[in-house]
């Protein structure tokens, strides 16, 4: 019998400036509402999907000519990117290999993602693009490249 159980992935990550919650985690499967902190959050993924020791944030920049918003590499299903500044009041972090179509929206952009959630946000489709084409090209260069 062959087992159809979905596995959770991180579709994105929202901030809210409240005082019940913090944080909005959307996976494939559910949704969950937490008081840390984003940044908590992602530390602990990152503790959770360690990368291995020969890789470093300082080359992928270079290799991939990024100046800020470096994509948050967790494993091979899950690159995060950040939509704002860190000091933005509402922030989000989208998972860039989920992602199926990026659509303009006059002054906002509407994501798709592959189980079929839309997500739109206040930012410029040139932006949001770029930063999924990175994703892309850092999945490429760790994952595919290396074996």
């Amino acid at each position: 019998m062959v087992e159809t159980r979905q596995h959770p992935v991180i579709i994105y990550m929202k901030s809210y400036p409240h005082q019940c919650f913090q944080v909005e985690c959307v996976y494939n499967i559910f949704r969950k509402l937490t008081k840390h902190s984003i940044k908590k959050y992602l530390d602990l993924l990152v503790r959770m999907h360690p990368l291995p020791k020969n890789v470093f944030s300082s080359d992928l920049k270079q290799l991939l000519n990024i100046r800020k918003h470096l994509p948050l590499i967790v494993d091979t299903k899950t690159i995060l990117f950040p939509i704002k500044h860190t000091q933005a009041a509402l922030q989000y972090f989208i998972n860039g290999m989920q992602i199926t179509s990026i659509k303009p929206e006059q002054q906002h952009t509407r994501v798709i993602f592959s189980n079929g959630q839309h997500l739109i946000i206040h930012a410029p489709y040139n932006y949001v693009h770029r930063k999924w084409l990175e994703c892309i090209f850092l999945h490429y260069f760790m994952f595919i490249v290396r074996d």
